[in-house]
This record gives C-alpha cells, structure tokens and sequence, in this order.
C-alpha cells in the first residue's frame, strides 16, 4: 500500500539526494583508505541517510536502490546491501547494472560463509553470482568487467572442488573460466586496471596449473607480477608451476628416452642431457651428472652436446657446495665443468653464451673460470 501510494503522491526530484548520497560515499572510501575509521563511518551514515530519504520519497528509484546497496557492498554491510538490490531487480528486472552489483554481492557473501567453512552456502551463493554475471553479459556481452566476474566465480568454484570434494579438474567448467578471462582481456584493453588484470593473470594461471598446462601458467604468473601482483601468493604458485613444469619436462626426457631407437645420435644425446637438467633443478645430482655423461660418450664431437652436460655439472657443482656442503664434490664437479666448456670453446662455442647464461653462477667466483671466460 504504500509502495502503490508512492506513484500517487508528487515527490520531490529524488535525483539530488542520490547524488549527495554517492558523494558520500566516495568520501567514506576515501577516508577508509587512509585509515580514519571514524571519519569514514560518519560519512558512510551521510550516504545511507540520503539515499534513504531519496527512497522515503520514491520507493522504487533505482538509482538511490543501486547507490545504496552498491555502498553497503562496499563497507561490508552484505545482508543489506543483497536486500537493496533485490528489490532494485524487482524494479528493474532487465537492467544489466542491477545483475553485476547482485553478482558482487553474491561473491563476497560466498567468501564470507567459506570463512566460516559454511562450503554448502559458499556454493550456491558461488552459483548465484555466476548467474547473475551471465544475465548481466546477455545485455553487456561484451563487458569486460562482468566477463572477469564470472570467470573469477568459476574460477572459486573449482578452487573449491578441490579442497572440499566435488568434481575436481572439471574440464568444462576450467575451459569456461578460461574463455571467461580470455573474453575479459580482450575486451577490456585501456578500460580493466593493473589490480583487475593481476588477478584475472593469476587465476588463469591456476586454472592452466591445474591442468596440466605448466608452461602456460608460468607465463600468466609473470603477467600478474608485470601488473603489480606482487603478493607472496603469487610468487609460491609461480614457484609451483615451475617446478611441475620441470618434473613434467623429466617426465617428457624418460619417455624420450624409451623410444631412443626412433631418435638419431645427437638427438639421444639431447635427452640426456634434457633429463639430466631437469633432475639437477630437481635436486637429483648424482642422476643427472650421469646423464650429462652418458650424452657427452654419445656424442661428445658436437660443442652443444658439451655446452649442455656443462650446465648440467654446473648446477650439480651448486648443489654440492651449498647444499651439501661437500668442498671436495664441488671443486670435482668444477672441474668436469670447465673441462667440457674448454673442448666446446675448442670446437666453436662462443664464450659470450657462457657468461650470459645464469646456469654457470657457482662458478664465477672461481678463478678458473673467471681466466677460461675473459
């Protein structure tokens, strides 16, 4: 009744409480950022207060709808702000910026009940936003911002089949979350920011690491760093996929090897040294200077069959020194080092690859290697 006595009565022009509302509330973020609670709270109950007297005059105006419940997303008034945007989607059930702020409004409440390990709710508030985004894109099919949206709903959605059950590595709903950020960086060149871009980098590459597609992850990872995403959380799953990245290359050297009696000499001899890198980064020092042997007796003529089983040895000399602290096993190792890097020098190798390439770092404070290099 009194929704219905809202269109009979001639209400004042609700348009400027609503923009003082929003003004306020440009002034509590502003005052939240620089730490001044009670500043911010008191302009953030400005905003409330005008957007409500906005409604006391128009019930249904979705502009003070959308600013007050967008403002209550923001401070973390969650209840409230889903309540104002229901009831501006009964308003404005087709309105593509109600669907996006509901879509916002379901992301944090499912964070908020996955906090309190409420994982049933997590869920369907999860579901609930995916769906939102969705109706937002079938009006805004190009919009970057709801396409990064829903591809971060997918994405936590399959964050938590993997930690709490359900379908895990699920192929279609990891191919959509990636369609999703793939649309969102296409269409949002100039328009999504450094925060929006490290994000959408950083979960495609989980979502590539968890699938099997280290190499690529690795590259979405150093997007994200290149966007700012500086966070130690960026860093350990990029050391993550690095190193599933190795232990798939040594995966990819064995089978190599099985089938050696398809490959010719040199390229044998490249898979042992292949493998033997890999398993040096993976701390396996004893297998991979065997490795690095068996392709220097296979094919010990060519300088890049050397230069390789090099680096193998070189890295093992790191191990050796630093890791286990064995002087003795590291000047040996040393020693193979520089040997295989004369012959190869002997044979046409250039020494500006050497000292440009990081795999020869515990060397350089040998004089010996410092003397071959110069």
């Amino acid at each position: 009744e009194q929704f219905r006595r809202s269109h009979e009565q001639e209400p004042t022009d609700p348009g400027p409480l609503s923009n003082l509302g929003a003004t306020y509330a440009e002034r509590a973020a502003i005052f939240r950022e620089l730490g001044k609670k009670e500043s911010a709270q008191k302009e953030l109950d400005q905003a409330i207060d005008n957007f409500s007297q906005a409604l006391g005059q128009y019930p249904d105006y979705l502009e003070a709808l959308l600013g007050r419940g967008e403002t209550r997303m923001r401070f973390e008034e969650l209840d409230a702000a889903l309540q104002d945007l229901l009831t501006a989607q009964r308003v404005a059930p087709r309105d593509p910026r109600v669907e996006y702020r509901l879509g916002g409004v379901y992301e944090r409440l499912a964070e908020r009940a996955a906090s309190g390990n409420n994982i049933a709710s997590a869920r369907e508030y999860l579901q609930q936003a995916e769906r939102s985004y969705g109706r937002t894109l079938r009006v805004w099919p190009q919009d970057p911002r709801a396409l990064l949206g829903r591809g971060r709903v997918r994405h936590r959605l399959w964050q938590l089949a993997q930690s709490h059950g359900g379908t895990k590595n699920d192929p279609s709903l990891v191919k959509q979350a990636i369609a999703d950020f793939d649309a969102a960086e296409a269409w949002g060149a100039g328009k999504l920011g450094r925060d929006a871009l490290a994000g959408l980098y950083s979960q495609r590459a989980d979502l590539k690491a968890g699938s099997g597609r280290e190499d690529e992850a690795i590259v979405d990872y150093q997007l994200a760093t290149q966007q700012g995403g500086a966070g130690a959380s960026i860093h350990l799953r990029l050391g993550w996929a690095r190193l599933l990245d190795t232990l798939s290359a040594e995966k990819q050297f064995d089978q190599a090897l099985q089938g050696s009696d398809q490959l010719n000499v040199r390229q044998q001899a490249e898979a042992y040294n292949g493998r033997g890198y890999a398993e040096a980064l993976l701390g396996k020092d004893t297998k991979a200077c065997a490795d690095a042997d068996a392709a220097v007796k296979l094919a010990g003529g060519r300088w890049q069959v050397l230069y390789n089983a090099a680096t193998v040895y070189a890295v093992a000399t790191g191990i050796a020194e630093y890791e286990l602290q064995d002087s003795k096993l590291a000047d040996a190792r040393a020693k193979r080092t520089l040997d295989l890097l004369r012959k190869a020098i002997g044979l046409g190798l250039d020494k500006d690859i050497i000292r440009q390439d990081r795999a020869f770092v515990s060397l350089k404070h040998r004089p010996e290697f410092q003397a071959m290099v110069e």
